[in-house]
């Protein structure tokens, strides 16, 4: 799948906690010392312009789920924090959170993000399932949600595996 932000570089490495220094508190992280401009709040109808949006989706979808999980956290905070926006970039963030988790071997974090995940997403398919549509899938923010809760399912049913499942075609394209 192609890039959606493809002027934004990947970061030199992916960020393990334990493993890699840590991005922003480390001498050597490859953040120290970067000030994060402010960003503009994700619009679900104009999603394409919201660059956090989309890069967080590139890095996710490359391996640097700590890395994308920072900036949809970032998006999460301009959002409010509560609401169907602040909702569907938190289901995000457990998303990027419970991969980090698998890159540390933490089964039990895996699953306990991947269900917050998969619980948050429910919630906006229900949600938005209730607006009269011509569609059988929920869209929102140009992701289709059921790739999204089913990637859930099996990050939580299969912890183990959870590197080695595909992230490419999942999010807006």
């Amino acid at each position: 799948m192609d890039r959606l932000v493809p002027q934004l570089p990947f970061p030199p490495y992916a960020h393990v906690p334990g493993v890699t220094p840590h991005p922003m508190s480390d001498p050597a992280g490859h953040r120290m010392n970067h000030v994060r401009p402010r960003q503009a709040a994700l619009d679900p109808t104009t999603w394409r312009d919201c660059d956090a949006y989309c890069y967080g989706f590139d890095l996710w979808r490359a391996g640097y789920a700590w890395e994308a999980h920072e900036i949809w956290e970032s998006s999460w905070k301009e959002a409010g924090r509560v609401g169907t926006i602040a909702n569907f970039l938190k289901a995000l963030i457990k998303l990027a959170a419970a991969c980090v988790k698998a890159q540390e071997g933490n089964v039990a974090g895996v699953q306990r993000h991947a269900k917050r995940a998969e619980d948050l997403l429910n919630e906006l398919k229900r949600e938005l399932s209730r607006e009269p549509t011509n569609s059988t899938q929920v869209h929102f923010a140009g992701s289709d949600v059921e790739p999204l809760i089913e990637f859930a399912r099996q990050l939580n049913s299969s912890p183990s595996g959870a590197l080695s499942l595909d992230r490419s075609q999942l999010g807006p394209g």
